[in-house]
């Protein structure tokens, strides 16, 4: 059976060019393994994605809606960029998630 292990999973990060903590190769195998065995089957696996992909495009989804409201009014009354537009704009969750699944 095909799995994902600490190690390996280390390996692909560094790999990669990122450097993880152990506490963050932890996390991701603890919130991708759903049985406790400490390894992501292909199964596992397959979940997170599809569960991913459902999320990132509701993320886009929520983008374009919020383009398409402020495309008119970019600016706030003062001439200031809202705190919500631009934290959704400028957010890393986005980028960062993908950049695991690729």
């Amino acid at each position: 059976m095909r799995a994902i292990n600490y190690e390996n999973l280390k390996d692909f990060l560094l790999d990669s060019g990122l450097l993880p903590y152990n506490a963050e190769i932890i996390s991701v195998l603890r919130r991708i393994d759903k049985d406790g065995d400490g390894v992501i089957s292909i199964h596992e696996l397959d979940d997170f994605l599809t569960r991913f992909n459902k999320y990132d495009e509701e993320i886009d989804k929520a983008d374009r809606h919020l383009k398409r409201m402020s495309a008119s009014k970019t600016k706030t009354k003062n001439g200031v960029e809202s705190d919500l537009e631009f934290s959704i704009r400028k957010s890393p969750l986005k980028s960062s998630l993908t950049d695991i699944t690729n």
